[in-house]
C-alpha cells in the first residue's frame, strides 16, 4: 500500500507540476534599450514558495487601482496571519469571500480596503473574519 501511495502521489505531483517558461531577457517599458539575449527560465514556483498555493479568478472592479482587474488571476499563498497593507483573500461571516487590502484598526476591527475610490471599505470584527491567503502575484490574459 505504501509503495502504491508513493507512486500515485508522485504521479499526481507530476500532473499538477508547476509550469516553466523561457525568460528570454528584459524589455524596456520606457525608452528602448539594446536587446541583449539573456536566456533564463521563469518558474511559477518562483512566485509560490509552497505547493499549497492556489489561483483564483477575479470578478469585479474593487481592486482596479492596484491594477487587479476583472478576469485577472491572482496567485494566493495560504496564510493565517497577514500584515497591514497585504492584499488578502478574506472570508467574511463564513460565507462571503472577497479580495481586499487588510488593515487592523485602532478599535480592534479589521478594515478590508478596496482599491477603488468608488467603493467603501468593509469593517469586520476579527471573530467574523477568516484569512484564506495572501496574494503573491497577478496574471492576466490578453
Amino acid at each position: 500500500v505504501g509503495d502504491r501511495y508513493a507512486v500515485e502521489e508522485r504521479t499526481r505531483r507530476q500532473q499538477t507540476s508547476v509550469a516553466a517558461l523561457p525568460l528570454l531577457g528584459r524589455i524596456a517599458a520606457g525608452a528602448p534599450v539594446e536587446a541583449i539575449p539573456n536566456p533564463e527560465t521563469l518558474h511559477l514556483s518562483d512566485f509560490a514558495a509552497n505547493d499549497r498555493a492556489f489561483a483564483l479568478q477575479v470578478r469585479g472592479e474593487s481592486m482596479i487601482e492596484d491594477h487587479i482587474c476583472n478576469g485577472d488571476f491572482v496567485l494566493v499563498e495560504p496564510a493565517d496571519t497577514v500584515r497591514n497593507g497585504d492584499i488578502v483573500v478574506a472570508l467574511v461571516d463564513g460565507t462571503e469571500a472577497t479580495l481586499k487590502r487588510f488593515y487592523t484598526e485602532p478599535d480592534g476591527r479589521v478594515r478590508l480596503q478596496p482599491a477603488n475610490a468608488l467603493m467603501e471599505p468593509i469593517f469586520v470584527h476579527p471573530a467574523n473574519l477568516q484569512i484564506q491567503g495572501r496574494v503573491l502575484a497577478i496574471m492576466r490574459k490578453y
